[in-house]
Formats: structure tokens, sequence, C-alpha cells
């Protein structure tokens, strides 16, 4: 492994505390769309995979995309209202104090990512990559890594779904899952990740313990 230079977050989830706004605009678009709606089935759906309930739901593929980009536009209107998860603010700061560059990676649009940032205190990001594949994360993973010009093992990334973790797994990049987002523990731990956390502050510590 070499050295670790760069620690990516996930947002919806992970750095910003989302749940419930995603549901009311996801809940809000499922007529329109055809889809059944989430928050009756929240505590099942948290421990089920995005390619399960894509299955299950009954959305192809060629409207997830066009579903994200509406959601977009919906959640720019409760972006004001956001916060972050509790704690992960000092966390993040420490981490970006100990020298490492930390970036964003997010379905969620740079502009809607940037004014949370404002709003919170946390614009001290080095980079927001903001993107939608429909042929999986891992896409998204690999064109970061190539703009940054780093070896996959050089990056660590943060995030709260199992998706995230197969993401990650694919192109070798450190992972570390919180369970304070959307998957449940239980789903995180069968992509076996390389660390789950349950609380913001565990979070420098196991960044810290990977290679520098």
């Amino acid at each position: 492994m070499k050295d670790t230079k760069i620690v990516l977050f996930d947002f919806d989830g992970t750095i910003a505390d989302t749940l419930e706004s995603g549901l009311t605009v996801l809940d809000d678009l499922s007529e329109e769309y055809g889809f059944n709606k989430f928050r009756p089935h929240l505590d099942r759906l948290r421990g089920m995979s995005a390619k399960q309930i894509y299955k299950e739901w009954g959305v192809p593929l060629y409207k997830i995309a066009i579903i994200t980009r509406r959601a977009r536009k919906e959640f720019a209107k409760q972006i004001p209202f956001q916060k972050p998860i509790e704690g992960i603010g000092e966390e993040i700061r420490e981490i970006k104090n100990l020298g490492y560059s930390i970036s964003i990676l997010s379905s969620n649009s740079e502009e809607n990512v940037r004014e949370f940032l404002r709003n919170n205190d946390l614009d001290i990001f080095d980079d927001i990559y903001s993107g939608v594949s429909i042929f999986g994360k891992h896409r998204l993973l690999k064109k970061f890594a190539h703009d940054k010009r780093v070896n996959p093992d050089q990056i660590v990334y943060v995030a709260d779904e199992a998706r995230d973790i197969e993401a990650a797994k694919r192109e070798n990049i450190n992972m570390i899952a919180v369970t304070w987002g959307y998957n449940l523990r239980g789903i995180l731990e069968e992509g076996n990740p390389d660390h789950i956390i349950d609380r913001p502050e565990e979070l420098v510590q196991i960044v810290k313990s990977f290679k520098r």
C-alpha cells in the first residue's frame, strides 16, 4: 500500500443528514415516475442494496439518471434547511489539519453540495466531484483517481451504502463504511469493507490507521 493522500467523502447520509428530505423528494416524485413510495417501507429498504431496491420497486435503469436529475432540482429547495451529521464537521476539520487532501464524490449536484458546505461552515474541501453513472459508482471512483493522478490505494473512501463498498473494492480503494447514513450495519457487513464505524468520533483514528 502506498501513502494515503486523499480522504474522499460521500455526501448524502455521510456528511449531510439528508435522509428525511431525500425521502420526501423521492416520495413526491413516485407518482410521476411510477414507483412506490419509500417512507412506508424504510426499515426494510435500509437493509437492501440499491440493486435490490431498483429491482423490487420496478425502476428501470434508464429512469435512474432521469429521476436523479429531477431529484437534484427538488432537493435544491431543501438545502437551506439541511444540517451536517452531528460531530462530522469536527472530524473533517481534523483530517484536513493532519495534511490530507479531502474531497467529496456525490450524485447530488455540485451547486447543492457547495451551498450546503457554505451554509454550515464546511467549505474546506479541495474538490467536489458530482456525477451519476448507471454503469456503477466504480466508474466515478476510477475517474476520480485518474483525474487526481493517484493510485487507488492512496485513497480512503468514506460512505454509507453497500454499493459504495462494492465500488471501492472493485477499484482497490480503501473503504470506511458508516452506519449513520442510509444502509444498516448488517448489509454493510456483508460487503466486508476495511472498516465499519458507528460514530463520527471514530473516523480520525481509523483514517490514521491507514499507511501514510
